[in-house]
């Protein structure tokens, strides 16, 4: 079993029950099914992104109670499974992202600020006084600041922090 990045509880990287097909991720972006996100700007930003995993689930559990309640007959119901499908799907893609890149992102961006750190560049001033590079570097303290303080808020169970979690085999 694949350690789980940020110490992320397990039942954040559970597939959503209605899924169809897989996840898969490189450095550009990623792609599920008809779904396709592009890692616009960074591989970190995305990364960093991809922690708000709970609100991925939040939407794929809304979308499927809705999807529950349209009836089969309805014109809608076509609609609902196609929203419930697409969130699954960006749920994936962001557990596929955090499997792949999180450790790496990471080890990066705590090597960025250990430097930002020894120039003096981990807080907002040298940006402000337009000292080159420093935005740079105060941008990546943010950053993993980001991670680190977004990663803890999974570390406790899905059902435990979310009022709408459905039962995880869902």
């Amino acid at each position: 079993i694949q350690r789980l990045p940020f110490g992320i509880h397990a039942s954040w990287f559970e597939v959503p029950g209605q899924a169809e097909g897989r996840a898969f991720c490189d450095r550009r972006g990623c792609e599920c099914g008809a779904v396709e996100r592009r890692h616009e700007g960074s591989l970190s930003r995305a990364v960093a992104d991809a922690l708000y995993m709970d609100g991925g689930w939040h939407r794929y559990e809304m979308s499927y109670q809705m999807w529950l309640r349209t009836p089969t007959s309805s014109g809608e119901n076509h609609e609902r499974r196609t929203e419930m499908i697409e969130a699954a799907c960006n749920v994936m893609m962001s557990q596929q992202l955090l499997r792949e890149y999180a450790e790496e992102v990471a080890s990066r961006l705590r090597q960025q600020m250990l430097a930002a750190e020894e120039r003096g560049y981990d807080e907002p001033e040298p940006c402000e006084m337009g000292i080159q590079g420093a935005c740079k570097y105060f941008d990546a303290v943010l950053l993993y600041r980001r991670l680190l303080a977004d990663s803890r808020a999974l570390t406790i169970s899905r059902e435990e922090i979310s009022a709408t979690a459905l039962p995880l085999d869902q």
